[in-house]
């Protein structure tokens, strides 16, 4: 279903870009129902001659001109972002998205009112390629439509679920800053390669191919990963020999804890 409606992002930064992208790349959402703002005019400008989408450097404007609010800013800066737009948006009533990692309703609700229709997403930058796992929760002045708009935006970029507020954090943990995770065991697989003598180029590809047809392999088997790592480990091979090296050097608990700290500093945003 095509959105005639028009969505405005406060930030042009890379996860702006990335929800961005991503709905127009869906055709969802068509580039000339999407505005820009931004302090950063050279940012804003290379966004508009990537995407073809409109921008201002009129916050206020945008409030004006559109349906849906994004706020895509760093967490330290919402607060004065929601001073700035306050007065506006207790006027208009526009939703407010929020994709700032750890900042709840409650803190929006505190700047701006709480009658205004707010709406916290958490995505990860693999919405630039549609293939984004994002999760939502509202406030109770999000109508029906203005949930079902939204999730047109989500949907655009991925996957979404709807999830209780308290498990935010662990969301933002696993499928927000998880993506950086993968990127450094892909990395971490691509330097053992190259330093036990594989061209950089050949083992990117090896490992990032096999990274791909391992997750999509893990969804279609619709199996338990250890029932999959068992079925790779031949008695004596060489794949069990690996597998027992993360488990003996604490793979698992440094996934724990990689999880457990992201966890912690998003309880500090809030």
């Amino acid at each position: 279903m095509r959105t005639n409606r028009k969505y405005g992002f406060i930030g042009a930064g890379n996860m702006a870009e990335a929800l961005i992208r991503g709905a127009i790349n869906s055709t969802l959402i068509s580039a000339d129902r999407i505005e820009a703002y931004d302090i950063d005019e050279e940012k804003l400008s290379e966004l508009k001659s990537r995407l073809s989408i409109d921008i201002t450097t009129n916050i206020l404007r945008l409030i004006t001109n559109c349906d849906y609010i994004v706020i895509a800013v760093k967490p330290n800066v919402v607060s004065s972002v929601l001073e700035q737009i306050a007065s506006a948006v207790s006027i208009k009533k526009p939703l407010i998205i929020s994709i700032a990692a750890g900042k709840s309703i409650c803190a929006f609700e505190s700047v701006l009112g709480k009658e205004v229709p707010i709406l916290r997403v958490m995505s990860s930058l693999n919405a630039a390629i549609g293939e984004a796992v994002s999760a939502f929760c509202f406030n109770e002045y999000v109508t029906e439509e203005m949930k079902e708009q939204a999730v047109i935006l989500l949907r655009s970029c991925g996957e979404s679920v709807e999830l209780p507020e308290s498990l935010f954090p662990v969301f933002d943990a696993i499928g927000g800053a998880a993506p950086a995770f993968c990127f450094m065991f892909a990395d971490a697989l691509v330097r053992a390669a190259v330093k036990n003598g594989l061209t950089r180029d050949l083992a990117e590809k090896i490992v990032y191919k096999t990274f791909e047809g391992s997750a999509k392999y893990l969804i279609d088997s619709k199996k338990h990963p250890w029932e999959l790592i068992d079925k790779v480990c031949s008695p004596g091979g060489i794949t069990i020999e690996g597998v027992t090296s993360l488990q003996e050097n604490g793979f698992q608990d440094a996934v724990t804890k990689a999880v457990d700290a992201a966890i912690k500093k998003d309880l500090t945003f809030s």
